[in-house]
């Protein structure tokens, strides 16, 4: 990692109150002055929380540093809790960047300084939405060594894993607790496990191995079946959490909200998609058309050199307005339920904003902005091919993509081929109005049964296609 050189004219001089002031975006580069009366140069934002913290790269007497500032009342605990977290790891041998300095702002904000990895990336860089158990036997190794050391990491997901010349380095000191039962070693290395959910995740059985290398002869390790009950559980509460946070202002999101108006977006796409959302029937009449319905209206649009499509929920008639006004609108329904699946691993293109019209707490048309997905949908794919099975990249995606449906309990509710995409070598679920993870195996397996026959009444019955489908989709009951 690096950055820029500062500018020939210094930055300016920034205390706490202007780095609470700015929010999610300090103005950096800026300097800030220590009480030993060195200068601390913050070059690049890394992380930000709100009125908490701020991580940066920085420059501190003419060296690289990683920087982290603690803004809010409680900096000094949290401070504390870093470096002892930091001392406890380097105390047992195990990877983590040193900690060079602990400072004091002139107004009082708490500092901590560790060396700088240049060219470092996390787990979270390196990996794609799942990873082979290969590429993570060194970290479970490693997760392994930190349990035998008698410690744990409280928030143990690949942001947290930094890789470094070919070694994989600890970071988050103020996670670090000690730990020595069988309990609370199963419970980390679940949280770990429950960071990957594609088709490539590592089961437990497999992630065992690599695990108990790490952890050594002289402690026990978990069964298999204890751990993999513990990751569904943990995997649960992540995916609760999470999409809890699709309805608010966070990290991932902006929420805006008036009572004329409710708007989410990812706050990563958030720039380019500003002018689209201020006027989305505009650049939806604009678009390319894609299907005009009484019920939605879709087009792909281009808008700040992206392609994404918006589509419309449509009130056909005042009573229709009436009976929808109380209820959840079906944007807001497609939008967490695509967030859903993007969580669980399951191809669908990416939400990227939703927009209601409010009348205080009355609900009226709604609009999805989602990516472009470029491909043929399942329906075309097989148009002129009934006769014909699918080739082996279309029949392992087509067979991951039900095991992980199956495996979640998720159904779609309209699943006809028109609703599958291939694209990058995966099929996409579109159109998700009507989907649905079930807490009950009873109501997914009678649901399912509804997707299963839905999806084969696509192509006649005794058609090669049909008969593939019918034997390789998860059974009805």
């Amino acid at each position: 990692m690096t950055a820029d050189n500062c500018s020939a004219l210094p930055p300016p001089l920034l205390g706490r109150d202007a780095l609470l002031a700015a929010g999610r975006t300090p103005p950096l580069p800026c300097r800030i002055s220590l009480d030993d009366g060195s200068l601390l140069i913050l070059l690049r934002t890394l992380r930000v929380l709100p009125g908490q913290r701020l991580v940066a790269e920085a420059r501190w007497e003419d060296r690289p540093v990683l920087a982290k500032l603690y803004l809010d009342g409680d900096a000094a605990r949290h401070a504390t809790r870093e470096a002892a977290g930091q001392g406890k790891l380097a105390a047992a041998g195990l990877p983590t960047p040193a900690l060079l300095a602990r400072r004091q702002s002139t107004d009082g904000m708490a500092i901590l300084l560790t060396t700088w990895l240049d060219g470092a990336m996390t787990l979270a860089q390196e990996r794609p939405s799942a990873r082979p158990l290969q590429a993570l036997d060194d970290v479970l190794e490693l997760i392994g060594r930190l349990h035998a050391a008698g410690l744990i990491h409280s928030d143990l997901h690949p942001g947290n894993l930094l890789q470094h010349d070919g070694r994989w380095y600890l970071i988050d000191g103020d996670a670090i607790s000690d730990a020595t039962t069988l309990n609370a070693r199963t419970d980390n290395l679940a949280l770990f496990l429950a960071q990957f959910t594609g088709p490539d995740a590592p089961s437990a059985a497999d992630a065992l191995p690599a695990y108990r290398r790490g952890l050594g002869a002289g402690l026990a390790a978990p069964e298999a079946p204890a751990l993999a009950s513990r990751v569904e559980r943990t995997l649960a509460t992540r995916l609760q959490r999470y999409m809890e946070k699709t309805g608010r202002d966070c990290t991932r999101f902006v929420a805006q909200q008036s009572l004329s108006r409710r708007t989410l977006i990812s706050r990563t796409e958030a720039n380019w998609l500003a002018p689209l959302l201020t006027d989305p029937d505009h650049w939806l009449e604009q678009g390319k058309r894609l299907k005009s319905g009484r019920s939605a209206t879709v087009a792909r649009v281009a808008s700040g050199g992206h392609d994404c499509v918006i589509k419309r929920y449509n009130l056909k008639n005042l009573a229709h307005a009436a009976r929808r006004a109380l209820r959840p609108t079906r944007a807001w329904h497609a939008w967490r339920e695509a967030h859903r699946l993007t969580f669980l691993g399951i191809p669908t293109p990416a939400a990227l904003a939703v927009v209601e019209n409010r009348f205080g707490p009355l609900r009226g048309r709604a609009w999805l902005v989602t990516a472009w997905c470029e491909g043929p949908s399942l329906r075309e794919l097989f148009a002129r091919r009934e006769d014909q099975t699918p080739n082996t990249d279309e029949a392992r995606a087509l067979t991951e993509l039900f095991a992980a449906l199956h495996r979640h309990r998720v159904t779609h509710g309209d699943l006809k081929a028109s609703n599958l995409l291939w694209c990058d070598g995966r099929f996409h679920l579109i159109d998700l109005d009507a989907t649905v993870q079930h807490h009950s195996n009873n109501a997914y397996r009678k649901a399912w049964a509804r997707d299963r026959a839905r999806l084969l009444a696509n192509w006649p019955a005794g058609s090669r296609i049909a008969q593939w489908f019918d034997t390789h989709l998860p059974a009805a009951n």
